[in-house]
């Protein structure tokens, strides 16, 4: 009654007697009408019961935090992993108008993150694991992080099954190396705890050979997005050999590799991408990344979302699309593009103007809700943080409508 929000209604199945029904999306610091009423297996509904209550307010280190936005999002939440200028680390999800309506504190770099069919959120807490997060803010499952071990970073993902992909590092000592840190993505069962090992780098690639121009012992791929393709394909982005590549649904074979030195595609000149982040196909034959440009040589470089056309019959990667911001936002780092259900297509920029890692970058912290045809039908701008690593929207946050 004191911010403007959406009136939300939640159904839920009732047991005789006491019952607990959950409100989501609810805006911090607001005062609150509601009207409850039950309704019987033959139609029949009470008197509803009215009251009033007040959310609590943000707490301190959020209160710098704020999303403005402009348009009309075609999806009513967008979840951010932010970090906040006044020291807050993690998940953040704000309505269309920029309302805070939920949050989860990491005790280390909040990353990637998924939903899963059940309506929970499993999210990658560099300083925890993964840990798996109902609408309410109860902890239900946890993968703890092991240095030596499963040791999730920057992406997980949910297949059909149920269960939980995410990337790991992957520390091997080869013969005349030092210890060399790779990647490998494992499969996790949250309702069991079991743990496996599905693919590893080290079977497909040498450090000899396969060395990127930001390789180090301590990072040498910089894994930082996981997807499943549209035939049951893993869709795995190798940040610092420019390259992403599609494994087979059974982990068998690399499928083909796009980009980079080894690349199975000739790529189109516009159609070259560096440093990339958020690599997804919509459709067979189309993949669809953030393109951050961070190695070009172009004297002021620009970020984009990029899709690319893939002609397996010339082996040949062209341009089908792209989007690039009206202030020719270039964040050399970080970043999302995802397709939306009614063909739309949300870009994400995740870095203020400044320096970064060494990097001049051109903000600000905003994402775009783009139509086919290019045009910005919604934008939001992020404030008072330091970076955000990804945004993305959801269709609801639990059962409200």
């Amino acid at each position: 009654t004191d911010v403007t929000a959406d009136t939300l209604t939640v159904r839920a199945s009732l047991m005789a007697g006491s019952s607990t029904v959950v409100l989501p999306r609810l805006v911090a610091g607001a005062h609150y009408a509601y009207a409850a009423a039950v309704t019987d297996g033959l139609g029949h509904t009470g008197e509803p019961i009215n009251g009033t209550f007040t959310t609590p307010p943000l707490p301190d280190d959020l209160v710098g935090f704020h999303v403005d936005p402009s348009g009309d999002a075609s999806e009513p939440v967008m979840m951010l992993s932010p970090r906040v200028a006044s020291g807050f680390n993690g998940f953040v999800a704000v309505d269309r108008r920029g309302n805070v309506v939920w949050y989860y504190r990491t005790t280390g770099a909040a990353q990637g993150a998924t939903r899963r069919a059940n309506g929970n959120f499993v999210l990658n807490d560099l300083g925890t694991g993964l840990v798996e997060v109902t609408p309410d803010g109860a902890v239900v499952h946890t993968m703890a992080y092991d240095y030596f071990g499963p040791s999730p970073h920057h992406d997980v993902v949910e297949t059909p099954q149920g269960h939980i992909l995410f990337i790991s590092h992957d520390l091997r000592t080869p013969p005349g190396h030092a210890t060399i840190f790779g990647d490998a993505i494992y499969e996790w069962v949250p309702e069991t705890g079991e743990v496996t090992r599905r693919w590893s780098a080290w079977d497909w690639y040498n450090p000899d050979v396969d060395w990127g121009a930001a390789s180090y012992d301590q990072d040498w791929l910089h894994a930082n997005s996981l997807a499943i393709g549209p035939h049951g394909n893993i869709l795995l982005s190798l940040n610092w050999l420019d390259q992403v590549i599609s494994i087979a649904p059974d982990w068998s074979h690399i499928e083909w590799r796009l980009g980079g030195r080894t690349s199975d595609f000739a790529l189109d000149s516009d159609a070259v991408f560096t440093g990339q982040h958020s690599f997804t196909m919509p459709a067979e034959g189309h993949v669809l990344m953030f393109d951050n440009q961070r190695e070009s040589t172009d004297p002021h470089p620009v970020s984009r979302g990029l899709e690319i056309a893939l002609d397996t019959v010339r082996h040949r990667a062209s341009v089908a699309w792209q989007f690039k911001a009206p202030d020719d936002n270039y964040a050399p780092y970080l970043g999302l593009v995802r397709r939306l259900p009614n063909g739309n297509t949300f870009v994400f920029f995740g870095l203020p103007t400044g320096v970064f890692n060494g990097h001049e970058t051109v903000g600000p912290v905003a994402g775009y809700e783009v139509s086919p045809a290019g045009e910005v039908v919604y934008r939001d701008v992020v404030t008072g943080v330091l970076s955000v690593y990804r945004e993305w929207t959801l269709d609801a946050f639990g059962d409200e409508q």
